[in-house]
């Protein structure tokens, strides 16, 4: 059988199947768990007396890779049993267990060998430009590190261990070094097992009742009928038979292939023209033409003359609309300021950092889509407008801009602008010397700076009137904690907190179901994204109708070997996505997760009423803004992660852009006003002006 090809089995350790599964055996804990709290590494080391007691003369360690791999094994199980049985480092986590520094050969002698031995990084940079770390001239550790007294938190809230100044010691005649060089180790582990072990952060043992984690081997999408089978018993809970996985509808189809698309598990090839199909059969003529531009810019057609030949008799009317949007006074002020500068023949731009807010500015648009501010703004980032295009002639004409909610802003986004005008008009003054109206309240939520700290100084900016909780009268615990009246707290006893919260915030739920008014003036505010989804899970199960589970199609960007799961694809939520399984039922409040037509008043934030469901479209009536009472419908969309989302690649999911907003974040109800409010903090609010926010959502 010499040159014949043969496949290694998962038995066979170190080969890719071997590695594929336990690949996916990590998935699953991550699926079941959450993310690991700790990346520890154990490197052999060669110099152990159990390996050079056992070997033969002239012989070195690599000579024997039986005993290697058996020593090394063993010491490795035990390093197991101390870290996750005996709970090594959680014992004195409350210490400090990380060193970043070569102890003193007088204080410590065994340790300071072990160290120069095991933890001392490189050499690289100018004294080894070839070392493996080095990528582009600079070491890719970051190595030497900087020289610091105490330990800190650093920019990224990755430690920056204490590293004070000491003599330089000569580790061979050539090189010498010093703390900076330095790999953070455990001292108790590293004396123990005398070789290579870092690990920077806490761990945390997970306790679980269960003792097995059970997952559905992975199938390939070539692999056909099969792969359609793992998709069914992936989804549906608890079938009796073949004919109930087979039997969407109870239509009953002979292939899994057909049975998975007509449950709507995966994305149809045609999905876009069923939506349509289904939007035309409601005879709505207007509400299709939106939908038909949304499906244009969102959900990238590949046949776009065949699709408007199919529908365009149906976006017909043969009478203009005469609707005419309500008024509002909640704005009075911008709109005195707009009118007052149009009525002299000047150009006023009105922005604002909120897409719900755009809805109240007459000609608003968002600051980003106003400016073409990037998405990712960094400090020496501009703004993309050419000196040539309509757009900057537009700002060379203007003479005031007005920009609402600005605290919400980024800085770097000001400044961004700021550059941009300076070279588009040829002025150093600030904003091109343009006059710029930023309002806002100060004490509402600020911009959320992932993995940042509490800055060390603060400019505090005090409001003379309408600070409520703000003002500092209320009676504290401490600095940083006030007491709520007792008249609106809820005592904590488990879930019936839970359920009291849920019926004094909506009285009478069932008997609501259509009453757009009810909904609209009512909703619970909490900090966290997955509070939000418990309530509304729990809140939706006790609403009357039927009930339609929509599931996203998940898919990573360039994953071409299909290293994702779709079960951990479908399990996360970054911010800003709408949830894997949308539960929905006709008369549910929902909110809307991104920008469709502000115009329209479709914006981020707007709430919205569902008002009925398909496989590939849902009706939707909008609760706020100019646009009360107008229906919508609206097609699933494709929503893309960027960096700020924390993933290791980036995740594309094609859903509807919404979610229910029986309970809705703090940080959403920014710009609205509600009658009718509960606030849910099982946990303490993690950005300052929250609670204030909170309490002063209502009238």
């Amino acid at each position: 059988n010499i040159g014949q090809r043969t496949i290694l089995p998962s038995t066979f350790i170190g080969s890719r199947r071997d590695l594929t599964q336990h690949y996916e055996d990590g998935m699953a804990i991550v699926l079941n768990d959450g993310k690991p709290d700790i990346f520890l590494t154990m490197t052999c080391n060669l110099s152990w007396s159990k390996i050079s007691s056992q070997l033969g003369p002239h012989q070195t360690p690599q000579d024997r890779p039986d005993l290697l791999t058996r020593i090394f094994r063993s010491k490795f199980e035990q390093l197991k049993e101390d870290v996750i049985n005996k709970g090594v480092i959680e014992k004195v986590k409350n210490y400090i267990v990380v060193r970043a520094e070569i102890p003193k050969f007088e204080d410590e002698p065994q340790l300071h060998e072990v160290v120069l031995k095991h933890m001392i990084h490189g050499p690289c940079g100018t004294l080894n430009p070839n070392s493996p770390c080095m990528k582009n001239g600079q070491c890719k550790k970051m190595y030497p590190k900087q020289v610091y007294q105490e330990t800190r938190q650093g920019n990224d809230s990755y430690p920056q261990y204490r590293r004070r100044f000491n003599h330089l010691i000569s580790v061979n005649r050539n090189v010498t070094i010093d703390n900076r060089w330095v790999v953070p180790y455990n001292p108790w582990l590293l004396l123990k097992y005398n070789c290579h072990i870092n690990g920077d952060k806490e761990w945390y043992r997970r306790m679980s009742k269960k003792k097995v984690i059970g997952r559905i081997y992975t199938v390939s999408p070539l692999e056909g009928e099969k792969f359609y089978l793992c998709v069914l018993l992936s989804h549906l809970k608890g079938p009796m038979s073949w004919e109930d996985m087979l039997s969407p509808n109870g239509t009953c189809f002979n292939t899994f292939k057909k049975a998975v698309e007509h449950w709507g598990f995966l994305e149809s090839d045609n999905s876009i023209h069923e939506c349509l199909v289904e939007a035309s059969s409601l005879r709505m003529p207007y509400a299709l033409r939106s939908l038909f531009v949304t499906i244009l810019i969102f959900c990238e057609p590949t046949n776009i003359r065949q699709l408007w030949d199919d529908f365009y008799t149906y976006m017909m009317e043969d009478y203009p609309s005469t609707s005419v949007a309500a008024t509002t006074s909640k704005t009075f002020l911008y709109r005195t300021l707009i009118a007052k500068v149009r009525s002299k023949g000047q150009i006023v731009l009105a922005t604002t950092s909120s897409g719900i807010v755009v809805t109240l500015l007459p000609g608003g648009r968002t600051a980003h889509s106003r400016f073409k501010i990037p998405i990712n703004v960094e400090a020496d980032s501009f703004c993309f407008i050419s000196k040539q295009s309509d757009l900057a002639k537009l700002i060379r004409e203007i003479t005031t801009i007005i920009w609402d909610e600005a605290p919400m802003t980024n800085r770097y986004a000001f400044e961004a602008l700021d550059r941009s005008l300076k070279d588009i008009l040829d002025c150093n003054a600030p904003f091109g010397g343009k006059i710029m109206i930023l309002g806002g309240d100060f004490c509402q939520v600020l911009p959320v700076v992932l993995k940042d700290k509490t800055c060390d100084h603060y400019k505090i900016i005090i409001l003379q009137n309408i600070m409520r909780i703000g003002d500092g009268n209320e009676p504290t615990k401490c600095d940083d904690m006030v007491k709520v009246p007792h008249q609106i707290e809820i005592t904590w006893e488990g879930e019936n907190s839970i359920q009291k919260l849920i019926r004094d915030t909506f009285p009478q739920l069932q008997s609501h179901t259509w009453d757009a008014s009810y909904m609209v003036e009512r909703a619970i505010l909490t900090p966290k994204n997955e509070d939000v989804q418990k309530l509304n899970d729990i809140i939706i199960n006790h609403f009357l109708g039927e009930e339609r589970e929509l599931l996203s199609f998940d898919e990573v960007e360039g994953d071409t070997h299909n290293l994702y799961q779709q079960e951990y694809l479908h399990s996360i939520t970054p911010g800003g996505f709408p949830p894997h399984d949308l539960k929905v039922k006709k008369g549910a409040p929902l909110m809307l997760l991104r920008n469709i037509d502000p115009k329209a008043g479709l914006c981020n934030g707007t709430r919205l009423l569902c008002r009925g469901f398909f496989m590939n479209m849902l009706g939707v009536e909008i609760l706020t803004g100019h646009n009360i009472g107008k229906r919508s419908f609206l097609p699933r969309i494709k929503h893309k992660t960027t960096e700020s989302a924390g993933l290791p690649f980036v995740l594309i999911r094609k859903q509807f852009p919404m979610k229910l907003s029986f309970a809705i974040t703090i940080n959403k109800s920014q710009g609205q006003t509600i009658l009718n409010v509960g606030i849910y903090l099982p946990r303490h609010v993690f950005s300052r002006g929250q609670l204030y926010v909170a309490l002063s959502r209502v009238v």
